[in-house]
């Protein structure tokens, strides 16, 4: 028995040495990274079936109208974003003869906005576009998903470590995978707000 002890140490200390390599990756971005995150994302998104996810989509308008008063127009559409309970990101009047608005419409009441700007004088253009971002959500929590399951995997292993050297190891691994979350959470907070808040692009002329 006192000859098998050393053995089973060593062998324990080989299996947590290729624990650690298997965690090393080279320095990148975090969507650039192919890294543990990159290889368990696959079977994650490649399980999920896109026919029961519902679609996430970018909305956006742009609207062009001639008036009168231009500032007349302005407090009007003030009153219109205030009632979406959206928000107005920059507005601009230009020798007081064209006006632009940079504004946010949640998504459900964008139509109902434009019609109602639209009546605030002559319409001269009018269009909506929209982008599919289903899959890029759908990534991304995949990964922020695995991120986290890494993270706490790291913290069961720093627990458990009594080596001084496997210690800052883990530590420092930890703090990475701690900056890449954040990172994708940033990210994904950003989406979902561009999804729920469609931009609407306003110009108005004087006529």
């Amino acid at each position: 028995m006192k000859i098998m002890r050393p053995v089973v140490i060593g062998l324990a200390t080989i299996v947590l040495a290729g624990c650690f390599r298997k965690m090393a990756v080279s320095p990148a971005t975090p969507a650039d990274r192919g890294s543990i995150v990159d290889t368990e994302a696959k079977p994650r998104l490649s399980g999920r079936n896109l026919s029961d996810v519902s679609r996430s989509v970018i909305r956006s308008g742009s609207l062009g109208l001639k008036a009168k008063d231009l500032n007349l127009v302005k407090e009007e559409v003030e009153t219109i974003v205030a009632d979406t309970r959206g928000r107005i990101d920059a507005w601009s009047i230009t020798d007081d003869r064209f006006l632009s608005m940079q504004l946010r419409i949640p998504e459900p009441k964008l139509d109902d906005a434009m019609d109602r700007i639209a009546l605030l004088g002559k319409v001269t253009n009018r269009s909506l576009q929209s982008s599919d971002v289903t899959d890029q959500v759908i990534d991304l929590e995949a990964r922020l998903a695995n991120l986290i399951a890494l993270r706490d995997r790291l913290r069961g292993y720093l627990e458990k470590a009594v080596d001084l050297k496997e210690i800052l190891e883990v530590e420092k691994e930890l703090a990475r995978v701690q900056t890449d979350i954040e990172v994708f959470q940033r990210k994904l907070e950003l989406l979902r707000a561009e999804i729920e808040l469609s931009q609407l692009s306003l110009s108005v002329w004087r006529r």
